[in-house]
């Protein structure tokens, strides 16, 4: 196989994009004549591959094949549409059609197009390809509307040349001497382009086929025993395209943003070679043979170019733009700034096998070039371009700098700060931490949820076992289940009661041991302030201007002392009631038991009984369990005390290190001025004496003297100063730590009144009881007497 699939073009905007000439096989079908005499096919194409293969050992594989049964709409989606659509980003393209004559490169190209004579289907590249254009335009137009965006602006004209004997003609001139005024010119860029040549502005599709009919009519067209319509020239149809649009941007538009616009410019060439031909088998003469032959010579140069530009090992020596016209024409499409198809032409039949086998040995080397397409951008506006993207560039640079993703060192070196990917860890295992928390804090919810039902249960069960244990003693009889009827609907409100009360309780209990743990907390930090205290000594940081009585600590120990107070009478209180409470329960159920021993009560007389044994036991449970709350209580109020007076200590011991460090301050700002004013002094009383060299000598030892002591003092001065800083950062560190106290007292005071209306409640709850039981004892003797 004599030949590979190039790679796939490119459109990528900004710099240099490498992309190399794409070739497509367009094998036409087999004319009259041919099949008159006889000619066989000798070309067979893979189906769905783009492999052709000559004769009977000879392959090539090309970017793209058609076959003969290939239709025109079929050649231009497949190649041409992407190069259309690449003009409105500003790149420019080419199609470039090569082969033997009347192998069907006109035809192809459309460059002889005549609206009212061919049909819709048999429409060459070209007239697609300006039906393409215009439809985009509209296109554009509206889709800018839809958007609410300014409308793009497109200015488009079209340059019709041939090369014929090595001379350029406009083909759009009005008469034929203007017409060979044409040269060719290089701008800065390096890029061609032709002075002298008309250039003729287009908006319509109608008026641009117009001037493509006129202008093919012009071309010059012989006949010969090959072909009876043979190009005797090269053909070149310039599409130039200049666009003016709203500027792209990555970022979103922010309202009042300045509208900027870019102008972007394209030009499309659409080559129609002349055919290559041996004067013997087209029978050429005179200026047939010559037309022939300066055709051959333009080939020939264009197969150097194409040679040199697809050297081996992919280097690229001396490029012989120069020696002809056409490939001076062709400079900027082979190897230069544009993307570029060659649709190479053959013949099937066998009798044109050396023509067709040439040219596509000819397609095959151009695969190789390599062309350097980049979008033809007005400058100011790529400027303005390029400039955004560093604007967004370093913007995104300073942001980092900002979050601390990166630093820079003593030295100016850029490094990448390791604390912060810390930190970013470190936020994500808080909040992993904190949904686990969220979760614990609902299961501890359920579970002490269910420790209080099972608690209610417990407590029930209990008292319904008592009272069965009394009926079996006094003989219960056959209304045993009414009874415990009646008893269940005694039992329902005051196990409602027992419920909440132990609701409440798991409750304190819960926020006892987390005011528990937060105050374990702060008397560590109040052991490590102790420590860095006494390990400081006199250098320990203080400072005048932000003492640490001016955090308020003096008035926070003053509020919790009154709050000790509170609690102390406040458990006092507590204790004494249900104390008495619980006395006077059990001698109004003693006195109970012994009315009804005495005077044989009946079943009704018994059910009561029942009621208030169980109510005495009840609340002998619930005194206990006051009595352990309060314990706790008493507990926590004495490490609150141990705590304040600790923070005493600590704020007497940090009062005197300020005051000595504020007396050390002091001290030697003195001795600077003092020092100072005697360097002064001696230093004046050696210059009003300065006679000699040995006078000098002793008044510079003298300045030396005092220089050394002052900056030994200024250095001593300068320690204490980052001491004071130091203070001051501990200051801030305490005034964080005040703040969880205080946050931490009033936890302890909504606690506290939570105890005391717990404590309240069950008062009210007893004296309730208690007044109840009085009158049921009253009612009793009543009805006895």
């Amino acid at each position: 196989m004599d030949g590979s699939s190039s790679s796939s073009m490119l459109s990528s905007r900004g710099g240099d994009v490498p992309s190399t000439v794409q070739v497509a096989l367009r094998i036409r079908p087999q004319g009259n004549r041919e099949k008159l005499e006889g000619s066989r096919v000798c070309t067979s194409v893979i189906p769905g591959e783009p492999q052709v293969t000559i004769g009977t050992d000879r392959s090539f594989t090309y970017d793209h094949v058609f076959d003969q049964a290939t239709q025109q709409n079929e050649i231009y989606d497949s190649c041409i549409e992407k190069l259309v659509n690449g003009l409105f980003d500003g790149f420019n393209a080419t199609v470039l059609a090569y082969g033997q004559t009347g192998s069907g490169k006109t035809y192809t190209m459309g460059t002889a197009f005549d609206a009212g004579a061919i049909s819709e289907h048999e429409v060459g590249v070209i007239p697609r390809a300006l039906a393409h254009v215009f439809r985009r335009i509209v296109e554009l137009r509206r889709e800018a509307q839809e958007s609410g965006i300014l409308e793009p602006t497109f200015d488009v004209s079209v340059q019709f040349i041939e090369l014929y004997n090595e001379e350029i003609v406009d083909l759009l001139a009005n008469d034929r001497a203007s017409s060979l005024n044409v040269r060719i010119h290089e701008d800065a860029r390096g890029e061609i382009y032709l002075h002298g040549v008309t250039n003729k502005g287009v908006h319509d599709l109608h008026s641009t086929l117009e001037i493509l009919k006129n202008g093919a009519l012009n071309r010059t067209v012989a006949a010969t025993n090959m072909n009876e319509q043979s190009s005797r020239s090269h053909a070149i149809f310039s599409l130039h395209i200049k666009q003016q649009r709203v500027a792209v941007s990555a970022d979103a538009p922010t309202p009042g943003q300045e509208i900027e616009m870019e102008l972007l410019s394209a030009k499309f060439h659409f080559v129609d070679l002349a055919g290559s031909e041996r004067l013997k088998r087209t029978g050429a003469t005179g200026d047939r043979a010559k037309e022939g032959i300066s055709i051959n010579c333009g080939l020939l140069a264009l197969g150097n170019v194409i040679s040199a530009l697809g050297g081996a090992n992919g280097k690229v020596s001396h490029v012989p733009y120069r020696d002809s016209k056409l490939t001076r024409l062709l400079q900027d499409s082979l190897g230069g700034n544009s993307r570029t198809l060659m649709i190479a032409c053959v013949s099937p039949s066998d009798s044109d096998f050396v023509e067709t086998l040439n040219t596509m040995k000819y397609a095959n080397r151009a695969k190789n070039i390599k062309n350097k397409v980049v979008a033809n951008q007005d400058k100011s506006s790529k400027l303005i371009g390029e400039l955004r993207g560093r604007i967004a560039a370093l913007e995104a640079e300073l942001l980092e700098f900002k979050q601390g993703r990166r630093t820079i060192d003593s030295d100016g070196v850029e490094t990448v700060n390791d604390q912060y990917h810390e930190n970013v860890m470190l936020t994500a295992e808080i909040n992993q931490l904190r949904f686990r928390v969220k979760a614990l804090q609902e299961t501890n919810e359920i579970l002490r949820n269910r420790n209080v039902d099972l608690m209610a249960k417990a407590s029930g069960a209990n008292g319904f076992l008592g009272d069965s244990q009394a009926n079996d003693e006094n003989g219960a009889s056959s209304d045993d289940a009414n009874d415990s009827s009646a008893n269940d609907a005694v039992m329902d409100p005051v196990q409602a009661t027992l419920r909440k009360y132990l609701d409440e309780l798991e409750r304190l209990r819960s926020q006892l041991y987390e005011s528990q743990a937060v105050s374990n907390q702060l008397r560590k930090e109040l052991t490590k302030w102790k420590n860095q205290a006494l390990s400081g000594g006199a250098g320990f940081p203080a400072s005048a201007d932000h003492s640490f009585s001016s955090f308020g600590h003096q008035q926070l120990i003053d509020e919790a002392r009154a709050d000790i107070e509170r609690l102390r009478k406040t458990v006092s209180v507590a204790s004494n009631e249900v104390t008495s409470d619980y006395a006077s329960h059990v001698d109004t159920a003693e006195e109970d038991g012994t009315s009804n021993d005495a005077d044989e009560l009946d079943e009704d007389e018994d059910y009561d009984q029942d009621v208030d044994d169980e109510q005495v036991f009840e609340d002998d449970n619930k005194g206990a369990v006051l009595r352990d709350n309060l314990a706790n209580l008493q507990t926590e109020i004495n490490i609150k005390e141990r705590l304040i007076a600790e923070l005493e200590q600590s704020d007497r011991r940090l009062a005197e290190v300020r005051l000595t460090y504020e007396k050390k301050l002091t001290e030697l700002s003195a001795q600077i001025k003092k020092m100072e004013a005697e360097r002064d002094k001696v230093l004046m009383e050696a210059e009003a004496k300065k006679t000699d060299k040995a006078s000098q000598e002793q008044a510079k030892r003298i300045r030396d003297e005092y220089e050394r002591k002052l900056s030994d003092m200024r250095n001593e001065f300068r320690k204490l100063q980052m001491v004071e800083r130091e203070h001051k950062r501990m200051q801030a560190r305490q005034e964080r730590e005040r703040q969880e106290l205080v946050r931490y007292q009033a936890e302890l005071k909504e606690l506290k009144r939570v105890k005391v209306d717990h404590t309240e409640g069950y008062y009210k709850e007893t004296s309730r009881r208690g007044s109840s039981d009085m009158r049921t004892s009253k009612e009793t003797r009543l009805a006895e007497a």
